[in-house]
């Protein structure tokens, strides 16, 4: 049973029998994939049918600290790193 929603693969513009990427392409800008209960996933376990959750939703990771994978516990990091804070003047 495929776990991932067509709307995901609409999204990405890929087929359900194609892997899930990682990056974005053009701009290899790192995507998450998430839950019903907005759990952030990597691209492996998103795919995996192992995962018991149904990924529903994708999008990019701009900017922040890296996100923890609710599968494999993997780092999933930011395609801009961290939010820089702005100095107080």
């Amino acid at each position: 049973m495929n776990r991932v929603n067509a709307k995901v693969y609409r999204k990405i513009g890929r087929n359900p029998w194609e892997r899930l990427p990682a990056f974005t392409w053009p701009g290899c800008y790192t995507l998450v994939y998430y839950a019903k209960d907005y759990s952030e996933f990597c691209a492996k376990c998103a795919e995996n049918s192992d995962t018991n959750e149904r990924i529903i939703d994708v999008d990019v990771y701009w900017e922040g600290d890296p996100l923890e994978c609710a599968h494999c516990g993997c780092k999933i990091e930011s395609s801009y790193g961290p939010v820089e804070e702005e100095a107080a003047q």
